[in-house]
């Protein structure tokens, strides 16, 4: 513990440096570096060897009461600094990629001047140089991969302008980018421009546009020679010499920083087109490659990976607070009709892959009222054993415990003929004492019954089927909808079933095991001499042995008894569609990310659905196209395009982490 006057000597000490920007000399820095290394790994942390045989320290490895004595030490001195893991974790990988290796501590002897001086030169200006966490779970394998699906420099990279190993979330020193050290002298001369950066496009903010208009160089005939253009990611800098007989050099930036600190180098636009990227689904390395097709100026891969990785604490925050609105909407939705009643939900599932490859399973709850949805549980391949055939299962296992967490009642789960989903549902109300019913999704029992009908239609003296097959869709629809105000399977099955009779031409008959109690048509009567515009089926003939055949089998017969009255998987499905623009099947996600992309999808199409519920997104045109089959069409609906304003949520909550004792940038962040 410092003594009172120690500690007032520390402060004065300390105030004094952080005014004149000085920073520890190198024997400090390897010194503490070594003293909390030895901290660490006599707590139980462990360094992780890359396959080059440098080290680096995954942050999970720094103990949490070794960062919370040394917050308590810097309070001492400096009350409005506050250490992460993270920068802990950015400081040690920095010393060990210079000062460590396999044959432990470097002591700098005057061979290693070099990496003294650089130490140095890059102490005298914070640095971005690119340090590599471990991907969590991972620490065994080689980092040069990125988790974010992008592979980054190797050590030795000819498209490297420095020997780099590249950086998951941190961004690697911009090869196009210059500091001022680089770009001024005493003579108040400067460099000449790169010449591909006068053939560059830049992302310019239109005040700085006008700001820039209004400077005057003009009037010098070595003007070319006293200004000097640059780049930060896709912020333009410009740096000139002013006319008169005091010329001073001066910088313009096209851009604002993000905050009004002296040493802050982070653009507004930079972190922008990031979280732009990520909210929309955009992979970066492709808008890199579309961006440098006309010289477009764009961040850097890492500096978007680290975004991301910051980003996470934003998303899952934006994200818990659209479900909390969503869950409280789909109650009000119940409790409306009275009392409150148990939800109705459908269920599905999807992989992350064609395929018995898949690493990821999303398993979808959805609101059969509202179309919301309401909760996706994602499941890794290794929580089961390795086998990707039981992750829907656990998946759904996981949901329905979820939904009991939430002390949300459960009145009925649709989902496609998946046994699997029938037996979950048995033992969930066996263990619980719960009465949930499984029901079967509508739209896969009529796609099922079309595509028997059509492919029965291709057989000789069948090809009346072919005539019928839309309507027997359209019947099978009105048999749910009355056996559910009957309450009643059987209902359902012998008021489909009549469409035997009706096909032939009759509709009323005596009754019989097919039709129970029904003994005729439900439609109005048909006049003698009305036009039907279909072939009749005639009984006994080979076309209606077939339908009978088809209609009458036992499996779809016991399939439509238990089919849903109260909708189907449409909007999973929906969902599934969402979920491809953010993480498509074909590209691989690792588990640092996929979960993320699941829930912007899900903020995605929740947005649109309230829009519809709210009256703001409504139709406004219908285009009929030919879909499968040729003879049929279906239609499109182009509806009012929507703001997304979740994307804005999430990328204000990101900023504001990174100036939570700034108050100032809110307004800024609105005109951006």
């Amino acid at each position: 513990m410092f003594s009172s006057v120690a500690q007032e000597l520390l402060q004065l000490y300390f105030a004094s440096f952080k005014q004149t920007q000085k920073f520890l000399c190198v024997t400090h820095f390897i010194n503490t570096a070594q003293s909390l290394l030895s901290e660490i790994t006599l707590n139980g942390g462990r360094l992780c060897r890359r396959r080059d045989g440098t080290y680096y320290l995954d942050a999970q490895e720094i103990p949490a009461e070794l960062l919370h004595n040394l917050n308590i030490a810097i309070n001492f001195f400096a009350d409005d600094i506050a250490v992460s893991s993270v920068e802990v974790n950015n400081y040690l990988n920095f010393y060990m990629k210079r000062f460590f290796s396999s044959k432990g501590y470097w002591t700098v002897p005057p061979s290693h001047q070099e990496a003294v001086a650089e130490l140095e030169a890059i102490m005298e200006e914070p640095s971005e140089e690119a340090v590599e966490p471990a991907t969590p779970g991972r620490a065994h394998e080689n980092v040069e991969e990125s988790p974010f699906n992008t592979p980054l420099l190797k050590k030795g990279d000819s498209t490297s302008s420095k020997a780099t190993t590249g950086s998951l979330y941190s961004p690697g020193r911009d090869e196009s980018s210059d500091s001022e050290d680089d770009e001024e002298d005493d003579q108040l001369l400067l460099k000449e421009t790169d010449p591909h950066l006068l053939d560059a496009y830049f992302l310019v903010q239109g005040k700085k546009l006008l700001e820039l208009l209004q400077i005057n160089m003009s009037g010098s005939e070595n003007n070319a020679k006293r200004m000097r253009l640059m780049r930060k990611a896709s912020c333009p800098i410009i740096i000139y010499v002013t006319e008169g007989p005091r010329p001073e050099k001066k910088r313009w930036e096209g851009q604002d920083k993000l905050s009004a600190r002296k040493n802050d180098k982070q653009f507004v636009g930079n972190i922008l087109t990031c979280t732009a990227a990520v909210t929309t689904g955009v992979r970066m390395n492709k808008l890199i490659q579309w961006a440098g097709e006309f010289g477009l100026a764009i961040p850097s891969q890492s500096t978007f990976n680290r975004i991301f990785y910051e980003m996470r604490p934003s998303i899952n925050t934006v994200y818990q607070k659209h479900q909390d609105n969503t869950l409280q909407r789909i109650k009000a939705a119940y409790e409306r009709e009275g009392e409150p009643t148990p939800w109705d939900i459908a269920v599905d599932g999807a992989y992350d892959s064609r395929g018995f490859s898949a690493e990821f399973c999303k398993v979808l709850a959805v609101d059969m009222k509202t179309k919301l949805c309401i909760h996706t549980e994602v499941v890794e391949r290794r929580q089961t054993g390795g086998k990707s055939g039981l992750m829907e299962k656990l998946g759904f296992h996981n949901m329905l415990r979820w939904f009991r967490s939430q002390r949300i009642p459960i009145r009925s789960v649709s989902t496609d003929r998946n046994l699997m989903y029938q037996k979950e549902i048995g033992e969930y109300n066996t263990e619980f004492g719960e009465n949930v019913r499984w029901y079967l999704d509508p739209w896969h029992l009529a796609r099922r019954l079309e595509k028997q009908l059509r492919a029965a239609s291709m057989r000789s003296q069948c090809e009346s089927i072919r005539d019928w097959a839309d309507d027997l869709k359209t019947h099978l629809y009105t048999a749910i909808k009355e056996g559910a105000e009957a309450g009643s399977g059987d209902r359902i099955k012998h008021v489909f079933n009549s469409c035997l009779k009706h096909v032939a031409d009759v509709h009323e008959w005596t009754e019989d095991s097919n039709t129970g109690p029904v003994k005729k048509c439900l439609h109005k009567p048909i006049a003698p001499n009305e036009e039907r515009g279909k072939r009749t089926i005639s009984t006994g003939s080979v076309a209606h042995e077939k339908l009978k055949e088809i209609v009458l089998q036992s499996t779809f017969q016991n399939d439509i008894m238990i089919a849903s009255p109260y909708g189907g998987t449409s909007q999973c499905e929906t969902k599934n569609s969402v979920d491809r623009l953010y993480c498509p099947k074909e590209l691989f996600l690792p588990r640092t990310t996929y979960p993320l992309y699941v829930k912007m999808a899900t903020l995605h199409l929740n947005a649109l659905r309230e829009a519809e519920l709210n009256g703001e997104r409504v139709v406004e045109s219908r285009t009929r196209i030919k879909r499968k089959f040729k003879e049929r069409t279906s239609e499109l609906k182009k509806k009012t395009p929507i703001q997304h304003l979740w994307r804005k949520e999430v990328h204000l909550s990101y900023v504001s982490t990174k100036l939570p004792r700034q108050t100032s940038y809110g307004e800024m962040m609105d005109t951006t």
